[in-house]
């Protein structure tokens, strides 16, 4: 791969998750975040949305009342953002 084509699928990837986001088919973004995580470990921005889907699913849970799963989530979420310190 040459790094032009590399940032294009990561690019592609990452605006067919947005998809999944906004349709709110959540396992699925999150899966596919990490693969595209995978193919380029120091992309803080897929970092970020990763500990984004995080915290959605934590403020989901808080809602439902389900606190020690909301908190697992959360917890993930900053340990996520932690990274970048």
């Amino acid at each position: 791969f040459n790094l032009f084509l590399l940032l294009l699928i990561i690019i592609v990837v990452v605006v067919s998750l947005d998809c999944f986001m906004a349709k709110e088919q959540v396992t699925f973004a999150l899966q596919d975040y990490e693969q595209a995580l995978e193919l380029s470990p120091n992309n803080h921005e897929i970092q970020l949305r990763i500990s984004n889907v995080h915290f959605n699913n934590a403020e989901r849970f808080y809602k439902e009342k389900r606190y020690k799963v909301r908190r697992l989530y959360f917890l993930c979420s900053i340990e996520i953002l932690m990274l970048f310190v």
